[in-house]
């Protein structure tokens, strides 16, 4: 008995490592499905199988082993989508759910994704249901992959346009989205000029009443020019344009994001008088990724590129648009700019020159 108990945990132990290794292999949950299925029948001979799942849009979806398995499918009971063990057509089919972990709290939550549904011409003895249940929770771990692209998806949908968010869905390996790259971007940085006299001789609900005007107006212009919006610090705001999702010459959307907004705050900005927004750009290899941890995550842009932008910003008067010298070179294509000199920006060694874009070609 004990040699026999020691053979058949030799025989778990090894198909654990051979899904191992495709779960390392592929992301895509049909790659999986595809190999990890075909692995199992070799270890566990089924007749027919069948995949059940929602894609990250939340749209129903169906793979199936074959033609034969399809039919049974839909001779399914209605309701029959959790554990289950039902007989049809004759065959013994085991119903399994798929759930992938909510990635806010992935030790309390769970939520369905979808089924595996497998036909066996016989009742499967306990062994074969613990090798059954050794597959069912490692495809769940291998798709909880889904759940942080999901997861960023839902993210993102709050700082890039919906167009963009749906590009995200092609990335084959979040890792490294997750883990961080380098990437061309361009950084904006907005500020409000006369604001701590402004909040200091008004009540908080007059400030933040203005201050969600001009947020509304400048998220409106970044998204337009398929820009990220990626954090408010205060009165401050600050944009990427080129990542997560990347396009030729970002610096040109910057750029014509903080021409617009510049010109669609005249209007709000005709009531506060006293106010006025400084921007300062930069263009640049930056490293982009999230930052945080689990209970907090990030997607955010660190490197000299984003520093300068928020040191051209802090030296931009009202109305101004500041940019660097190197790219004024680039912008001068597309834009007037104008030398406005030499300026020692902190953190510089060297002064910077730098220009002062007026309007578009």
């Amino acid at each position: 008995m004990k040699d026999y108990l020691k053979d058949f945990n030799w025989k778990r132990l090894r198909f654990i490592r051979k899904l191992d290794i495709i779960t390392d292999i592929y992301n895509d949950p049909v790659e999986i499905f595809t190999k990890s299925t075909s692995l199992l029948g070799k270890y566990l001979p089924f007749q027919y199988c069948i995949l059940k799942m929602k894609n990250i849009c939340g749209k129903d979806q169906e793979f199936f082993s074959d033609d034969i398995a399809k039919n049974l499918f839909n001779d399914l009971p209605q309701g029959s989508g959790k554990k289950n063990d039902i007989i049809i057509s004759g065959l013994h089919a085991y119903i399994r759910p798929l759930k992938l972990k909510d990635i806010a709290d992935s030790e309390k939550h769970k939520y369905v994704f979808g089924n595996f549904i497998f036909f066996f011409d016989h009742r499967l003895c306990f062994n074969e249901r613990l090798i059954l249940r050794d597959f069912i929770d490692f495809i769940n771990d291998s798709l909880f992959l889904l759940g942080k692209l999901d997861h960023m998806k839902n993210m993102f949908s709050k700082y890039i346009p919906g167009s963009l968010v749906e590009k995200i869905e092609d990335i084959k390996d979040i890792n490294n989205l997750l883990k961080g790259s380098r990437e061309e971007i361009a950084v904006l940085f907005a500020d409000v000029r006369g604001f701590t006299s402004y909040s200091e001789k008004n009540p908080p609900e007059k400030v933040i009443g203005f201050l969600n005007k001009l947020f509304r107006i400048i998220i409106s212009e970044v998204f337009a020019e398929k820009g990220m919006v990626d954090k408010f610090i205060g009165d401050a705001a600050m944009a990427i344009f080129g990542a997560p999702v990347k396009y030729d010459e970002p610096f040109k959307n910057a750029i014509n994001c903080a021409l617009n907004i510049q010109d669609s705050l005249k209007e709000l900005l005709r009531s506060y008088p006293e106010l006025g927004v400084g921007i300062g750009i930069n263009f640049g290899s930056a490293i982009t990724g999230n930052i945080g941890s689990i209970e907090r995550l990030e997607y955010t842009a660190i490197g000299d590129v984003i520093n300068t932008a928020s040191r051209l910003e802090g030296v931009a008067r009202k109305g101004e648009i500041l940019i660097p010298e190197k790219l004024a070179e680039l912008a001068e294509r597309y834009f007037i700019v104008e030398n406005i000199g030499s300026h020692s920006l902190k953190g510089k060694s060297n002064p910077v020159f730098i220009y002062n874009v007026k309007k578009r070609k």
